[in-house]
């Protein structure tokens, strides 16, 4: 009995040691084939991901209006990307990054 106690210990120690990960889970996992324009508005690309996927999207404060509205930096091209991928390449193309903060919801904020 006593080894069942120890072994019980050191499993729920190890458990809550672990920092939990958060990870997407979107309604829609398929590989997404994008092509957007340098004239498309950086939130609305974003946006067009969003339905895509099916996930929440935020932007916090650092983001303005102004950011939301302005055009991308490039023309941008996804074949069978990830939405990872996805939110990475038009994150860091515009000055910005993505923080998951629960299985369907993704903040973009302003690159530090």
């Amino acid at each position: 009995m006593r080894h069942l106690l120890i072994a019980g210990v050191i499993v729920l120690t190890s458990t809550v040691s672990a920092p939990a990960q958060t990870q997407l889970a979107p309604a829609n996992a398929n590989p997404m084939n994008l092509h957007f324009i340098q004239e498309a508005p950086v939130g609305e690309a974003f946006s067009v991901v969003a339905r895509l996927a099916g996930i929440t999207l935020e932007f916090d404060k650092t983001v303005t209006e102004e950011m939301q509205k302005a055009k991308l930096s490039k023309e941008i091209r996804l074949n069978g990307a990830t939405l990872e991928e996805t939110l990475s390449v038009l994150a860091s193309t515009n000055g910005l990054t993505y923080t998951i903060i629960g299985p369907k919801t993704v903040r973009i904020s302003k690159k530090a």
